[in-house]
């Protein structure tokens, strides 16, 4: 079976796809998967892999987000008659593009290695972003990708030689093109991918030097090669693209498909405000800022949520009161919440014979709370007396 990449295992119910967006591939040619929701111990994992500032931008996801953009990304990776081998996501500065692409390059690999290489440009970091430097960087990931690849330049010395390049072209060629197009097609996957984040936060030299890479020399590159390039659309890597042999797939973060993550966003946010009094105006500039959106542009434009909020925060009140009114100790169940979230009640100490120590004192502390709250007794096996808990595997004793 061919090796195939997902990115997002579905939508959330609450999001739908953009008009002219085909489905996902059927779940049993998924092999590799970026999900929607993720817990943050494993995007912690996930991220160990990734340059630092990178890892930032994967903390920066909110869950449940991004589901059309994945998709559309899915939808090219997976056909197998590919109609392009460039995909590239165009956005103004602050739509999500380095994000989205950190999403990619943080993907659960589950056989194989669907992802190749990548690199993140920066403008403020211009001594790694020579085209120089960006070459041998795609060049380092790649060796670790494919061991047959590390072999061929090892064998035949090509890095020592490529010392004497001059030309850009001549040195993606010497080290990227004629290696990959010389080395057998992968058995793990049909297709590789190299991800390369924000050509616009280059210098004018080194943009112009990829574009050229890109019209003259992609096309020497095996067919099973294939890149995500995101940018600002900015004509000349417009036409860049569109003079190159090699089709390109292109999608735009517009204002409409912000309106669709959007939805997931507020779902996170208005949490945040659920249980309390909150201004909207804060709202408004809390999703503004996070899309990257004009200033104001949402004023006035979220209070039509207000009556729906209270509508919600009334019925859940009215479900408390009856579940008060049934069962009387849950009201006081409740208010021992706060005393135990107490921070003061956390251990202060890595000394064990001090600990054990203060356990003595929280067993004691801690019967005499369940004592007020269920009167002496047992509770789960274990045996309540005045100011102490002792569990069943000691009774007896």
């Amino acid at each position: 079976m061919s090796k195939q990449l997902s990115v997002g295992k579905g939508l959330s119910p609450k999001l739908t796809l953009p008009s002219g967006v085909k489905p996902i591939v059927e779940e049993k040619r998924i092999q590799l998967s970026i999900p929607l929701y993720e817990a943050r111990e494993k995007t912690k994992a996930k991220a160990k892999r990734l340059p630092p500032h990178i890892t930032e931008k994967l903390f920066q996801y909110t869950d449940g987000t991004r589901g059309w953009m994945f998709k559309e990304f899915e939808r090219w990776f997976n056909a197998e008659v590919a109609d392009s081998r460039i995909f590239c996501l165009f956005g103004s500065g602050g739509t999500g593009k380095t994000m989205i692409s950190a999403k990619i390059a943080a993907a659960e690999e589950k056989k194989g290695d669907c992802i190749m290489a990548w690199h993140f440009c920066r403008h403020d970091n211009t001594s790694d972003n020579t085209i120089t430097k960006i070459i041998y960087s795609i060049v380092s990931s790649v060796k670790e990708t494919l061991k047959e690849y590390e072999t061929y330049l090892e064998g035949n010395d090509l890095e020592k030689e490529s010392k004497s390049i001059r030309d850009p072209k001549d040195l993606f060629n010497a080290l990227l093109a004629t290696p990959l197009s010389k080395i057998c097609p992968p058995k793990d996957s049909f297709k590789k991918l190299i991800i390369i984040d924000a050509l616009d936060e280059l210098s004018r030299e080194s943009l112009l030097a990829i574009l050229e890479i890109i019209k003259a020399c992609f096309p020497n590159l095996p067919n099973w090669v294939v890149f995500f390039i995101t940018a600002r659309r900015e004509q000349k890597i417009v036409n860049a693209l569109l003079k190159s042999n090699v089709n390109h797939h292109e999608i735009e973060l517009t204002n409409e498909n912000h309106l669709v993550d959007m939805r997931a966003f507020f779902h996170k946010v208005i949490r945040k405000f659920a249980d309390t009094s909150f201004s909207f105006d804060a709202l408004e500039q809390n999703v503004e800022l996070h899309f990257g959106m004009e200033k104001n542009s949402l004023e006035g434009k979220l209070t039509s949520l207000d009556g729906p909020m209270n509508t919600s925060r009334k019925a859940y009140d009215d479900a408390l009161a009856i579940i008060i009114s049934n069962e009387p100790r849950f009201s006081r169940i409740v208010q021992m919440i706060p005393i135990i979230l107490n921070k003061e009640l956390r251990q202060d100490s890595d000394n064990l014979n001090t600990l054990f120590e203060q356990s003595k004192v929280t067993q004691v502390d801690l019967g005499k709370i369940l004592i007020n709250m269920f009167g002496e007794g047992t509770l789960n096996g274990n045996t309540i007396t005045e100011g102490a808990v002792v569990p069943k595997e000691v009774k007896g004793q």
